[in-house]
């Protein structure tokens, strides 16, 4: 009698075991789908460096070329549109190195400023093209392109002028404008859309 109450403990205990292995299993099958799945959906990238950067992964690259991804207009004085547009370019080139179009945004992150929005003027082009005509970070609200295609094996490089408009005044609502601050980052994000 002994012997079966033995039997039958053992029984349930290998019972019990086996169960706790499938569920561990499942588990660990449901994270490594979830993780794979979230790992391959979205890419966002932004560099901080002072030489030529380049990010890469299996579906595209930015290579910010001759300087960093940071942009400081720091201590500069206001200018003309005619004079600012000749200040220093930032050129960054993203490649589209995957099977699948790639829609990027390219906007200006972490940004650090004194003047007012409606002061910082900008001006870009895309590959060979002229630049656009000069426009308020107030008027773009920050962002260059929200959805450019880039198909599969192509390239965009971008080129972009800043300055300090010649409008800013000396003083608005009170609180001097003179020493002027803005930092601000290029931050490109891409997503792939990928359907089989």
């Amino acid at each position: 009698m002994a012997n079966k109450k033995n039997v039958k403990s053992e029984s349930k205990k290998k019972n019990s075991t086996l169960g706790i292995k499938i569920i561990i299993c499942v588990i660990f099958s449901i994270a490594s789908i979830i993780v794979l799945g979230l790992s391959y959906a979205n890419y966002t990238y932004s560099i901080d460096s002072t030489k030529k950067s380049v990010f890469k992964s299996s579906h595209f690259d930015v290579t910010f070329i001759d300087g960093s991804s940071f942009i400081d207009l720091t201590n500069e004085g206001p200018e003309p549109d005619e004079e600012g547009i000749k200040n220093d370019e930032y050129v960054f080139t993203i490649n589209n190195d995957s099977k699948y179009d790639s829609y990027n945004k390219i906007y200006f992150s972490d940004v650090e400023s004194t003047v007012p929005d409606k002061y910082i003027k900008l001006s870009y082009k895309v590959d060979d093209g002229d630049f656009s005509e000069p426009m308020t970070m107030d008027e773009i609200s920050g962002v260059i392109e929200e959805n450019k295609l880039i198909p599969i094996g192509e390239s965009a490089t971008y080129t972009i002028v800043m300055w300090i408009s010649s409008a800013m005044p000396n003083e608005e609502n009170g609180v001097s404008l003179m020493d002027t601050s803005y930092k601000s980052k290029i931050t490109v994000e891409s997503t792939q859309n990928v359907q089989d």
